[in-house]
């Protein structure tokens, strides 16, 4: 069941910011064991209770309060609510069919392919030669361990296969949907970036007013 295993926003940086040799811990000051566990606990909690059905797709209640808590840890001057973390994942929704339908699938095996190799590059800057890039590449791991012992899985791995890979699958697919929006309307034009980006989600408005959508009780 590809959605119902989308992990958070907050906990998948922990692979995304290795590519770039940053720091986890510096970089959000949170606990990846507690992360990993809230994702585990809310798995528990809600099971495959459906939140709502997007063009007959399920969107499953563990997904808006995983999505939930990513908003509150990005955002921590105020709470979101779960109406909103719903507002969020069914517009995520949305993107992702609209951009399946347009042919801009990413395949599973081209995010393997991706996230395999950062992760053997973050391997690889365990014993670099360079004292930055050594001790970064050992915070980042160290959290990526934390991360999936919270969750109770036994390998980064087993967590690239069943968690990230999925997540990333539809964020892949969603941003080239985007991306090929904001080229037809910046190549040639004298828009700004920011204005592109309003047409956008004024595109998305449209694609989720026409959607079939049911939120369940």
């Amino acid at each position: 069941m590809k959605n119902k295993k989308l992990v958070a926003t907050i906990a998948i940086l922990v692979l995304v910011i290795s590519v770039v040799g940053l720091s986890y811990a510096a970089l959000t000051n949170f606990d990846p064991f507690d992360i990993g566990k809230k994702i585990v606990d809310a798995e528990t909690e809600y099971g495959e209770t459906v939140a709502a059905y997007v063009d007959d797709i399920p969107i499953y209640k563990v997904e808006v309060e995983n999505a939930r808590n990513a908003m509150n840890r990005l955002t921590r001057d105020s709470e979101a609510s779960t109406e909103e973390a719903l507002d969020h994942v069914i517009r995520r929704q949305v993107a992702y069919n609209e951009a399946v339908k347009m042919g801009f699938m990413v395949s599973i095996e081209e995010v393997d392919t991706i996230t395999s190799s950062n992760l053997e590059l973050l391997k690889a800057s365990l014993d670099s030669s360079d004292q930055e890039e050594r001790e970064n590449a050992e915070q980042v791991y160290n959290s990526m361990l934390e991360l999936i012992k919270g969750m109770g899985l036994p390998t980064i791995e087993a967590y690239n296969a069943e968690y990230l890979n999925p997540y990333m699958q539809l964020t892949m697919t969603t941003k080239a949907l985007h991306d090929d929006f904001i080229k037809q309307y910046t190549v040639g034009s004298e828009l700004t970036e920011d204005m592109v980006e309003e047409y956008y989600e004024e595109y998305l408005d449209g694609l989720v007013s026409r959607a079939k959508i049911v939120v369940t009780p």
